[in-house]
Parts: C-alpha cells; sequence; structure tokens
C-alpha cells in the first residue's frame, strides 16, 4: 500500500487541467489526497479521496486508514467500483489549546452487502477508538438505518438524523434519476458527543456535484 501512495502522483491531470493543484491553488489551501482507483501505466491519473484545509490551521499529523487497498483499472470507462479502493483521511490539527481529529471518507455502494461490511466496520472500529474530540463526515453511500450508520450512533453524534435531513443528493444532476422523489440521505457528519455544533446545514443551491454539501460549524 506504501507503494501505491508512492507511484499515485499528487498532480492528477483530466483534460489538462491539474485538479488537486488547483482546487488548493483556488482556494488558497492546503491538501492530502489519499488514491482510490489509478489508471495502469497512469498512475498520475486517478479517483481519490481529499481533504482541503486552511494554511492557518496547524497540521500535526494524519493518517491514512486503508479499508480496501487500491484497484488498478484498465481505463476510466471500466471500472469495477465494486473492486475500488476504499480508505479514510484521518488530519489532527491543534487549534488555540485543543486538538481536533477529521477524518473525510467515501464508502462503497450499494447498501449492506458482505463485502460493503467488511470494508465499512473496520472504519467503525477506527473510530470508536479515536481520540476526542473528532469529527468524521463522507459519502457514506448508505442510509441511516444500515448496520454501518447504526454502529456510529452507538458512540458518535449523528448530525445527519439530528437536523432531519431527507436528501443528500442532487436531484439536477445526479444520474440515478429514479431515486427522485424523494431521493436518499446518504451522506453523514458524525462528531464526538462533546462537541458543541453551531450549525450544520446542506449546500443545495450550487451544482458542484451529484451530492449537496454539508455545512458544519463547531466549538471545541
Amino acid at each position: 500500500q506504501a507503494q501505491a501512495e508512492k507511484n499515485a502522483s499528487s498532480s492528477p491531470q483530466y483534460a489538462g487541467l491539474n485538479i488537486f493543484q488547483e482546487i488548493k491553488k483556488r482556494l488558497n489551501f492546503e491538501g492530502i489526497f489519499a488514491p482510490r482507483v489509478v489508471l495502469k501505466g497512469d498512475h498520475g491519473s486517478f479517483n481519490a479521496n481529499a481533504t482541503f484545509f486552511k494554511k492557518s490551521f496547524p497540521l500535526i499529523e494524519h493518517k491514512i486508514f486503508w479499508l480496501k487497498e487500491f484497484y488498478e483499472a484498465e481505463d476510466r470507462e471500466t471500472v469495477n467500483w465494486k473492486g475500488a479502493g476504499y480508505n479514510a483521511i484521518a488530519t489532527r490539527f491543534e487549534v488555540g489549546n485543543k486538538k481536533l481529529w477529521t477524518v473525510n471518507t467515501h464508502l462503497a455502494c450499494p447498501f449492506d452487502e458482505a463485502y460493503k461490511l467488511e470494508i465499512n466496520m473496520p472504519l467503525v472500529a477506527h473510530m470508536e477508538k479515536m481520540e476526542a474530540p473528532w469529527i468524521l463526515s463522507g459519502d457514506f453511500n448508505v442510509d441511516k438505518n444500515s448496520a454501518t450508520v447504526r454502529a456510529l450512533d452507538e458512540f458518535g453524534r449523528n448530525l445527519a438524523v439530528e437536523n432531519n435531513f431527507i436528501n443528500t443528493l442532487n436531484p439536477r444532476i445526479h444520474p440515478a434519476q429514479n431515486l427522485f422523489p424523494p431521493g436518499l440521505a446518504v451522506d453523514f457528519v458524525f462528531t464526538s458527543p462533546e462537541i458543541k455544533v453551531t450549525q450544520c446545514q446542506l449546500i443545495d443551491s450550487i451544482d458542484l456535484s451529484d451530492h449537496f454539501g454539508i455545512l458544519t460549524q463547531i466549538e471545541i
């Protein structure tokens, strides 16, 4: 897996645009990525998770939880997403005299198939042992009744449920139009219980993705 990280360039090219670097440049942020799918013979082209953060946030450490090793695809049109790699990016920041873990992931679909639980449940185990305070967020590709979400509910605050999110998919551009209405709430933000949440809302007015964003503001 270390070789996969070494081979995967932080400068992916798509239609001539360096997406990872372009986001960092436009936002004036730093960033960390972890590849999920790479193209055979061209590991500079890949699908990945990424976390972006302000340069003023002192990053203490980061780690990648590998839930399933990366997948090498013949071409981007025939990617076997069931065989794709899965990971979570954990970043720890020092804010004032407090330290905070943030974890970002993108999990497998569809729902509670056996192969998916093999990928997801190790992440639950990581989170249960993580030092508080922490935030976990991402596209889980499952709803609130899934085994994954129910397990996280045992020790974390589920902000999507607390705020009654019914749908987090963007019906304007999501390819699975058969899901609408009403759509599905498959994107989640969890926090450790002691975190004070001052805001949590859907960003549903812009089309940056086939999913809506979730804006969360906290105090620690």
